[in-house]
């Protein structure tokens, strides 16, 4: 073996033993164990999870059930020129909201928040009605009079679901206003919230001469029973079962049955198990589609904290069925929701989604290049020296 060979023998040698182990371990993708053998043996969770799926089926106007829920007040006012209305929306908020919140708190949490909106016009003129001497919107025409997207709400990014309730005020030339087929002058647009309009007496407030009115408690307490009312509906809370009671007050929808509160916790309970399965079960065909994913030693804690939480639920649906015992399962269940969400939707994983070998091979190539053709030339070079010699034999 002359120099050259042995100089070229050695490069090889580097480059296997030393340059090889090298690559490899700076561009090893680490990928922490997580924790997904027990998800199939959950057997208990399906039967409640079926039944959970036909009762959604049949409820088109209720959100699904969520961790959190945004609720917005907004105050409309279709003309600021002849009344500039305004409220104590905190003191309306404790006095009308603040209980029913109170009683479902251990189902799920709210936000509440509140804002007023000027400028908000109708679709089109509403028609007159001589006799009445008033102006009215047939219920069955009500989408091309009102539409809430154009009046520019104050949508908050974020994956809340949010349930709008509206007071529109309308104009001057338009009231009173009313929507003909509805007791209550308003209407519910299902999984999106509640529009009451709110007629005022515009020449006694004109005759003040300030133009403005402020909304007491008193003056809402009739929108915000029919609120009420459309956030049990909204929510998913079964209808309030026949009573003596008056069913319209705010107290009669404060309180919430025994039986409507555990059906509630079983809807509940069954979509959160159902899709937290759903984003685990995600998340592993995710990771074992994409090899090069990275999978950092958080995301194994929120998946070994989903599962964990998962497995305490299925403990006690194993082997109770009592309404306390279901109401403690729906705590494990949305702990686990929550983790199994976050673990799913870290922005570590989402910036790895999208990294196929093409661009690996275009990001190498540059540095691999330098390094092997040396060593191909070299090799080419030793068979045409060795094809000489042979010839010369």
């Amino acid at each position: 073996m002359n120099k050259r060979e042995e100089v070229l023998l050695l490069f090889i040698i580097a480059v296997v033993v030393i340059g090889a182990p090298v690559w490899h371990y700076t561009t090893l993708v680490y990928r922490a164990s997580l924790p997904f053998e027990n998800i199939s043996k959950w057997t208990n969770f399906q039967p409640l999870i079926e039944k959970y799926n036909s009762v959604i089926q049949t409820d088109s106007k209720a959100l699904q059930p969520s961790l959190e829920y945004r609720l917005s007040f907004t105050l409309v006012n279709a003309d600021p020129y002849t009344i500039i209305p305004s409220w104590d929306f905190p003191l309306i908020t404790s006095t009308f909201l603040s209980p029913l919140l109170s009683n479902l708190s251990k189902l799920t949490d709210f936000t509440v928040d509140s804002q007023v909106l000027h400028f908000a016009s109708l679709l089109k003129t509403p028609l007159f009605d001589s006799a009445q001497k008033s102006y009215y919107i047939p219920m069955k025409e009500i989408s091309n009079y009102i539409n809430p997207s154009e009046w520019k709400l104050d949508y908050s990014p974020g994956t809340t679901p949010t349930l709008n309730f509206i007071i529109f005020v309308p104009t001057k030339s338009q009231s009173p206003l009313h929507i003909r087929g509805s007791s209550s002058n308003s209407f519910i647009i299902p999984q999106f919230g509640g529009i009451i309009i709110h007629n005022v007496d515009h020449d006694t407030i004109n005759n003040t001469g300030t133009h403005h009115l402020h909304l007491t408690p008193s003056d809402v307490s009739n929108d915000m029973v029919i609120f009420l009312s459309q956030l049990h509906t909204l929510i998913g809370i079964d209808a309030h079962p026949q009573s003596t009671t008056n069913t319209n007050t705010a107290h009669h929808f404060h309180n919430i049955t025994t039986q409507q509160f555990d059906r509630l916790v079983e809807k509940f309970l069954s979509s959160h198990l159902d899709t937290t399965l759903s984003t685990l079960n995600s998340l592993q065909h995710l990771i074992n589609t994409l090899s090069n994913m990275v999978v950092f030693d958080n995301i194994r804690d929120l998946v070994a904290t989903s599962v964990n939480e998962l497995q305490s639920a299925h403990d006690l649906l194993d082997h109770s069925s009592k309404s306390e015992d279901l109401l403690v399962a729906l705590q494990h269940a949305r702990r686990a929701k929550k983790a199994s969400e976050a673990a799913f939707f870290d922005p570590h994983m989402l910036s790895l989604l999208y990294f196929p070998n093409e661009h690996k091979l275009a990001m190498y190539l540059p540095l691999f290049l330098p390094v092997f053709f040396p060593i191909v030339m070299g090799l080419r070079s030793e068979r045409r020296n060795k094809n000489a010699r042979a010839r010369r034999l």
